[in-house]
C-alpha cells in the first residue's frame, strides 16, 4: 500500500527484494521495484543491508494501518456471515495510536477522518459481488528465458471480488484500498496483483479487473488492462529486475526528495560514485528493446 514520505514503511514480505535462497529464485514486490527504480541507493539499504528505518510515529501511517486492519476484519466478517460487524467505529478508535498526534483534539479529528475512510471502503462491498479473499500475501514465479534468470512477483491484495458481467462471464476484481490524499494509479502494481491473482484464482474467470480505492476521497478508478497495456509494464519490471540482479553498485539517485527518504543521513552516501552502475533511461531501454521477443506468455493474463 501507499505510504507518505519520510514515514517508517512496514516491514518487507521474507526475502523481498533479496538474491534469493539457495534454489530459490529473488523475490520481487511493487514498493521494491518503484524504490530499486527511484533510487538504487534506497532499494540497497531497504532490501538488502536492511538498515532499519527512523521509528518516528506518523499520524498517516497510524491512520493507514488503521484502516486497513478495520476494512479487513469487516470483509472477513462479510465474507463469512453476510454481514458487518457493528463495533467497528470502537475497534478503528482501539487500532489508532494516540501516542501518534501531539494531542487529544489532533487525535480526535484524525479519528473521524479515519471512520469516513473505512465508510468509504465498505461502500464497495457490493452485494452482488463474492468476497473471494482478503488481505492475502500471494506469489507467481516467472521461470526465466535464455537472457534472464527466474525470478518471483508478490503483492498483498486487500480484497478480491468476484462477479457476473452483463454476458454472463464471470469475472475478477482486485481492489487495493489506497489512504492517502493523493489520486495515483501504480501499473507496475496492477500488473503483479493481477499476475499473482491469476496465478491463484484466475483459472475459472474470463477477466479481472483493477480497482483503485482512494479512501480519503471517496473515489475509485476501475480498469481491465489490455494486452499492449500488459506487455508495455510487464517489459519495465523485467528491466528493472534485470538491474537489480546486475547492478553492482546500488548507487544514489539525488532529487529534490531526498530530504523525505527513510535513509537521509541514515546510511546513504549522496555523493558515491555511479561508475559502472546501469543508466536508468539507457541502458534499461537498450535491454528492453534487445530483449523484447522474450516476453513469455505473461501479459496475456
Amino acid at each position: 500500500m501507499t505510504n507518505d514520505r519520510g514515514h517508517t514503511p512496514p516491514p518487507a514480505p521474507p526475502g523481498a527484494g533479496s538474491p534469493g535462497r539457495p534454489g530459490r529464485p529473488p523475490l520481487h514486490t511493487p514498493s521494491g521495484l518503484n524504490l530499486y527504480r527511484r533510487c538504487p541507493e534506497a532499494y540497497n539499504l531497504r532490501y538488502r543491508v536492511r538498515q532499519p528505518a527512523p521509528e518516528t510515529p506518523s499520524p498517516a501511517l497510524a491512520r493507514g494501518i488503521a484502516v486497513h486492519e478495520v476494512l479487513a476484519r469487516c470483509a472477513r466478517q462479510y465474507q463469512a456471515q453476510g454481514t458487518l460487524p457493528t463495533g467497528w467505529p470502537a475497534r478503528l478508535a482501539a487500532r489508532l495510536p494516540r501516542a501518534a498526534y501531539p494531542d487529544a483534539a489532533a487525535w480526535g479529528d484524525d479519528l473521524a477522518a479515519s471512520r469516513e475512510q473505512v465508510a468509504a471502503g465498505l461502500r464497495g462491498l457490493d452485494p452482488r459481488l463474492e468476497v473471494v479473499a482478503v488481505e492475502r500475501f500471494w506469489r507467481w514465479t516467472w521461470p526465466g528465458d535464455r537472457v534472464l534468470a527466474p525470478f518471483t512477483l508478490g503483492a498483498k491484495v486487500d480484497l478480491v471480488l468476484a462477479g457476473t458481467d452483463d454476458r454472463g462471464a464471470r469475472y475478477l476484481d482486485v481492489i487495493d484500498y489506497a489512504t492517502g490524499q493523493g489520486r495515483r494509479v501504480d501499473p507496475i502494481q496492477e500488473l503483479v496483483e493481477r499476475l499473482v491473482v491469476q496465478a491463484n484464482l484466475g483459472v475459472d474467470y474470463a477477466y479481472i479487473v483493477s480497482t483503485t480505492a482512494w479512501l480519503a476521497l471517496d473515489a475509485s478508478w476501475s480498469a481491465v488492462r489490455d494486452n499492449d497495456e500488459c506487455r508495455a509494464t510487464w517489459r519495465e519490471i523485467r528491466g528493472l529486475a534485470h538491474a537489480i540482479a546486475t547492478d553492482p553498485i546500488m548507487a544514489p539517485t539525488p532529487s529534490a526528495l531526498c530530504q523525505w527518504c527513510d535513509y537521509y543521513g541514515n546510511g546513504c552516501v549522496l555523493d558515491r560514485p555511479r561508475v559502472g552502475a546501469p543508466d536508468a533511461g539507457r541502458d534499461l531501454a537498450r535491454w528492453l528493446e534487445a530483449t523484447e521477443d522474450e516476453e513469455g506468455e505473461a501479459t496475456s493474463a
